[in-house]
């Protein structure tokens, strides 16, 4: 979703409509789908995105007219219109297409390892601007998604397969990001993060429940604690947007169980949201939920 759009990949072109609408099929792609590319964790996919009313796709160059055939060629289609244009040539083989303001972000995957490149183009024509490669040291790191601001930040995060290898357990390090200014990619020590307008925010423990939010302002290089969490409050997860850090977050209590009784923590009311200003300044937000006095009864088992 993007803009009022929200666009859905199917198996013979993608359909969009507006939020709320009916969704109908993107006549320009219907007879020349984007490519499909298989991830390393996230099975096969295509290579499409949606930014600023614009649906970008990776498609073979022999249905819209280029040449060779086999070449894989960068197609915009205006969703006001529907009107595809042909934004240019790129190199083949890319696992996934972010778009923001005049930028494109192509990933591709290097060679036998989990490395990958990330090629930042002109959304105009194409034209190569700089690429950012996985910084040395994070071979192991799982590939899962690329994301792209208007101003040329990228941020690169890792996936999680099912079961997680033993050797990610002792290296969940895979998140990095890198920028039009410097060029270098900058491990960040966690393997989820969300990138919006010159921030990433970041829960520095590296699992997806951490103990507190971090942001990082790229611009000045400086990063802050924008929440932090204690007693039985959990990060239930967070994002970015619109200059805004958002967040849910869920609190638990002492409860004694109804079969086999035993005493463990379990959810207490709704998940609740919460959001702040990017930019905002003095002491982190404190979320502090107490757990209550645990009944009488012996502690649950930990799940094996």
């Amino acid at each position: 979703m993007d803009d009022g759009w929200v666009v859905v990949a199917e198996q013979r072109g993608p359909e969009a409509g507006r939020i709320g609408g009916t969704l109908a099929p993107v006549a320009g792609l219907t007879r020349c789908p984007p490519i499909r590319a298989t991830s390393f964790f996230s099975g096969e996919s295509t290579v499409e995105t949606v930014a600023d009313g614009d649906l970008y796709a990776v498609v073979r160059g022999g249905c819209v007219g280029g040449r060779p055939k086999q070449a894989e060629f960068v197609v915009r289609v205006h969703l006001g219109s529907r009107r595809l244009n042909v934004v240019g040539r790129v190199p083949s083989g890319a696992v996934s297409l972010a778009a923001a303001g005049p930028r494109l972000a192509l990933t591709y995957k290097l060679g036998r390892e989990n490395r990958v490149r990330v090629d930042v183009v002109d959304s105009r024509h194409a034209r190569p601007l700089y690429s950012l490669i996985t910084p040395p040291g994070q071979a192991k790191a799982l590939y899962g998604e690329t994301t792209i601001d208007a101003t040329g930040d990228v941020l690169v995060t890792g996936d999680e397969p099912n079961p997680v290898p033993a050797a990610l357990l002792i290296s969940p390090e895979q998140a990095w990001w890198g920028d039009s200014r410097t060029r270098a990619a900058h491990p960040l020590g966690v393997r989820f993060a969300a990138l919006s307008e010159g921030y990433i925010a970041y829960a520095p423990s590296g699992k997806v429940k951490g103990e507190r939010i971090d942001v990082l302002n790229i611009a000045s290089g400086t990063t802050r604690t924008a929440v932090t969490f204690s007693g039985s409050a959990k990060l239930e997860g967070f994002g970015v947007g619109a200059h805004v850090l958002a967040w849910s977050q869920q609190s638990y209590a002492y409860k004694l169980t109804p079969r086999n009784p035993c005493v463990a923590l379990f959810a207490v009311g709704d998940t609740e949201l919460n959001e702040v200003p990017l930019s905002a300044s003095g002491p982190p937000i404190t979320v502090n939920a107490s757990p209550g006095t645990p009944p009488a009864g012996e502690a649950c088992p930990a799940p094996r």
